[in-house]
């Protein structure tokens, strides 16, 4: 009796260690298999590790991978993340692999993550999306740089090998003919950034969240442009990086003449308006992509304000303005140059993790009580808020100043170069847009977050003069500015409230 047990007993051990091995290469073929497929996709090493580690070890939290411009079919619950990788078969569509990632109950995996060791894989698939993606755009070594002289409005493109400078006119033709081509999908967008060498430790990060291209313009002192030729060369950055150089000796900072200049070479078709201190999730810039490229003749698969059709075609329209939901972090860095080294692995990386932050009070909205940004709603912070766009109806005042998402073409508004320093120079672009015919939309499911810093002399003087002079900079300028809108186009398409008026009208339909 005692030797059948133990030979049954043997036989279900036999059976265990076969079952276990045989998962154990399922598992690690899949992994393979998927490593492989998604070896020529931006951002790689981020779709599964996360981005987070307890006691050096990687762990993988809901919310942390990077959604894929590819098909996919994301969960909202945390409990089971979707993934979607590629390989692209010549210049055709990708043939993709689905991999499903099940997180082990309980709320605590919500918050602090999971070894990789407990992550199940199942679900292995094979789908083909109708989208031509062009993989590593802009991913080899930077070759040339843009060289510009405020005072005499003459750029230059400067080769950093052959140290030729060339006289050009910066524009998107410019751009493709000295870096290639840089767009990835048929609609892309190029992240604009302006600012001062203060923040060069910035664009490295920068290039780790943002997968599509960037056009940075960097103002120095002409004595600074050798120094600065060399930080760029040392660092290695990849051609995707628009770099613009521009020569100022003055004391102003001309905020929107910078902002126009880091426009003009965008070669995709859209740019996403940005600041050195506004840093997109790293989920952001596939979620825009696969917005803008959402199948257009796709009219069966959604109804409403999630027909894919209707949402392609309204975020590729000329005359519509995406706006990416900012939120503070509230806690400084103690200084610019350790600011990306303390902030970057703390920030929120999805909704789930956002609205914690909130509760802690550790986030908030951006500049909240303000009212320069009033396109925050209850429902957007739930996780199962899952809707891509959210219509403006009106805004509570005429300054607003979000930060938006526009197509390049030739209807959009220049900044006025007038403003100069602090002060209404983005508010008055908000301003031209509404009156040139603009409409306005929430992203309802991505992102970018604030980060407090130390005040900068200009900051430091703006304040003053607001207290001293119970006034702000360039006020006059922008209530004659309105003026001359209101004057030329009558009235705004995206108007003010009345009394009790809705912003954001979660019933209204996106069309027009």
């Amino acid at each position: 009796m005692l030797f059948r047990r133990m030979l049954s007993l043997k036989r279900v051990k036999s059976v265990l260690f076969q079952a276990f091995v045989c998962s154990i290469v399922l598992v690690t073929m899949s992994c393979l298999y998927v490593s492989k497929a998604y070896d020529q996709e931006p951002d790689n090493t981020n779709w599964f590790i996360g981005f987070r580690y307890r006691e050096g070890k990687k762990l993988f939290i809901p919310g942390d991978v990077p959604e894929s411009p590819l098909r996919q079919k994301r969960t909202a619950e945390y409990k089971v993340q979707n993934l979607v990788m590629g390989v692209e078969t010549g210049d055709r569509p990708y043939n993709s692999a689905t991999l499903s990632v099940s997180i082990p109950r309980g709320e605590k995996n919500k918050e602090r993550g999971i070894p990789l060791q407990q992550v199940q894989t199942r679900n292995m698939g094979m789908v083909q999306s109708d989208e031509v993606v062009h993989t590593n755009s802009g991913n080899e070594p930077l070759e040339y740089v843009f060289i510009t002289s405020y005072s005499a409005r003459e750029s230059h493109i400067y080769n950093m090998n052959t140290k030729a400078k060339t006289p050009v006119e910066l524009s998107a033709e410019t751009t493709t003919k000295y870096f290639g081509v840089l767009h990835a999908h048929s609609s892309d967008v190029t992240i604009t950034l302006q600012g001062t060498l203060v923040r060069f430790s910035y664009y490295a990060m920068f290039l780790r969240r943002w997968a599509g291209p960037i056009s940075a313009v960097i103002i120095i002192k002409e004595s600074e442009l050798a120094s600065t030729l060399n930080r760029i060369e040392a660092a290695q950055f990849p051609r995707r990086l628009i770099l613009n150089l521009v020569l100022d000796d003055e004391e102003d900072y001309p905020i929107n003449y910078l902002r126009n200049l880091a426009i003009a070479p965008v070669a995709t078709s859209h740019f996403f308006l940005a600041d050195m201190d506004i840093w997109p999730t790293p989920s952001l810039y596939n979620t825009v992509i696969s917005i803008l490229n959402m199948p257009s003749s796709d009219t069966d698969s959604g109804r409403g304000n999630f027909n894919p059709a209707l949402i392609h075609d309204v975020a590729n329209r000329d005359t519509s303005a995406l706006i990416v939901p900012v939120y503070e972090y509230t806690k400084a860095c103690s200084s610019f140059d350790t600011c990306v080294k303390e902030r970057e692995t703390r920030l929120p990386a999805g909704k789930t993790h956002l609205s914690q932050c909130v509760r802690r009070k550790v986030c908030r909205q951006f500049r909240e009580g303000q009212n320069l940004h009033n396109y925050y709603f209850d429902a957007w912070l739930q996780s199962n808020f899952t809707q891509p766009l959210v219509k403006v109806r009106c805004f509570v005042k005429d300054k607003q100043e979000p930060y938006l998402i526009l197509r390049k073409s030739a209807k959009l508004p220049a900044f006025d170069e007038r403003f100069v320093n602090y002060g209404y120079n983005k508010v008055q672009w908000v301003a031209h847009l509404r009156y040139a015919g603009y409409r306005f939309y929430v992203l309802g499911t991505d992102f970018a977050m604030d980060v407090a810093h130390p005040r900068s002399k200009l900051q430091t003087s703006f304040l003053k003069t607001m207290r001293e002079q119970h006034l702000t900079m360039n006020q006059d300028l922008y209530a004659s500015f309105l003026s001359e809108l209101v004057r030329r186009n009558r009235r705004s398409v995206t108007r003010t409230c009345g009394k009790g008026g809705v912003e954001v009208d979660l019933e209204a339909s996106i069309d027009y």
